[in-house]
């Protein structure tokens, strides 16, 4: 083989080797690409498991009793609301979903030696349930109210 015959050799080698390349870039490009939106898509999904969804136009009203359930589901809600009216009311506003957990105010009788009975009642402060709301639930203060969540038929 003459020196021409193996330059054109080298020079059609090193050709197929930068294609080669600019193949390989491409599909590292796309490969990218496909595995950001698979992370997006995984991120999404843990956000959103467990909840309900419900494209409907009206708004459904859900009552949880266990408070790990409505935590979970609650978490990162539109809008969170509670009332202290002889029981801890709390709502939680997703979309046209609203969440709700209610649970008692305890309260403590006792008597006295003649038998009179002294009720004592837990005083909750409405801050400190609102600062609670704001750890557990992911929530921001502007987002969590000191009210009720009403919707009109």
């Amino acid at each position: 083989m003459s020196d021409p015959e193996r330059m054109s050799a080298v020079d059609f080698i090193i050709s197929v080797l930068r294609e080669h390349e600019k193949n390989l870039d491409s599909l590292i490009e796309k490969l990218n690409v496909v595995s950001k939106s698979l992370s997006e898509f995984a991120i999404n999904k843990r956000r959103h498991e467990g909840q309900i969804r419900y494209e409907g136009s009206g708004i459904i009203h859900i009552m949880c009793k266990d408070w790990e359930e409505f935590r979970e589901l609650s978490r990162n809600a539109d809008t969170l609301s509670f009332t202290l009216d002889g029981e801890l009311r709390i709502m939680a506003l997703h979309g046209n979903i609203i969440y709700e957990y209610r649970e008692s105010i305890p309260e403590h009788m006792e008597h006295l030696e003649c038998g009179v009975p002294i009720y004592f009642q837990a005083q909750l402060n409405p801050e400190r349930i609102r600062k609670f709301l704001m750890r557990e639930l992911n929530a921001s203060n502007k987002k969590v109210i000191h009210g009720e969540i009403r919707f009109s038929p």
